[in-house]
């Protein structure tokens, strides 16, 4: 009789009993993505998907390396916006269908620019090749997958500066040739301190656009495969939800 009356009283408690997603943040802002002063668009989406699948998120802002380095370790349960790549694969579970990335279940896209000095002809790009009549590296944050792909194209990278601000600070010191960071994140930064407005700009296009996902341990997906794919679903879905257009179309 104690039995049942103990299981009756701890029955409530565990249906009402949530997992807990803990989840890294870079804490380097990447605006509009991520902000270190408050949530950005990543957080505000995935908090809608932890809404609608009753779970509780918990979000972690550390450098960018650490968070991954965590993952690898399985001491966290995701990280995020982060791209694709052959070598990340190994180390973290994507979402896929049939073996191949699903693209619809990404969080959003995002690229990469290449930055110069105002009027500084000797750095110039033209969508297919960086030309360079310097000695000095192209400036990068230390951790992000540009850097990969400067190496690929024979490009020197200097990765010793971690924030956005010291990086082109880095530019108009004249330490390094160019800079190569996220496109938002880097005019956001230049475009709101005038020092930078004045002396730095961007080539255009793009060096690469691509999507960025969340992405979660391996041992998260074995354990619990069903809760995410539905995790990667719901953000498919919350993403086009009109509510959410709405806080994207209004984010500032």
């Amino acid at each position: 009789m104690r039995r049942y009356l103990l299981l009756s009283l701890l029955l409530p408690q565990l249906c009402l009993a949530t997992t807990t997603l803990t989840l890294c943040e870079d804490s380097e802002s990447i605006y509009p993505w991520t902000n270190t002063n408050r949530p950005g668009l990543n957080r505000l989406l995935l908090e809608s998907v932890a809404k609608e699948l009753n779970l509780e998120l918990k979000i972690i802002n550390q450098p960018w390396l650490r968070c991954q380095a965590d993952l690898k370790n399985n001491k966290i349960d995701g990280l995020y916006p982060i791209s694709f790549s052959t070598e990340r694969d190994q180390l973290f579970a994507y979402p896929k269908r049939d073996g191949r990335l699903e693209i619809t279940q990404k969080l959003m896209d995002d690229g990469y620019s290449l930055y110069r000095r105002k009027g500084d002809q000797s750095v110039q790009w033209d969508g297919k090749k960086i030309t360079i009549n310097s000695t000095l590296p192209i400036g990068i944050q230390r951790g992000y997958s540009v850097g990969a792909n400067l190496k690929a194209m024979g490009m020197p990278i200097d990765e010793g500066a971690y924030p956005i601000n010291a990086n082109l600070q880095k530019l108009m010191s004249q330490r390094v040739a160019a800079t190569a960071m996220r496109t938002g994140a880097a005019d956001y930064a230049i475009a709101s301190q005038l020092p930078f407005a004045r002396s730095i700009e961007k080539l255009n296009p793009p060096l690469e656009f691509k999507p960025y996902f969340l992405a979660l341990s391996k041992q998260f997906v074995k354990t619990k495969p069903e809760l995410a794919k539905k995790i990667w679903q719901t953000i498919a879905v919350q993403r086009e939800s009109k509510m959410y257009q709405s806080i994207e179309e209004n984010y500032r």
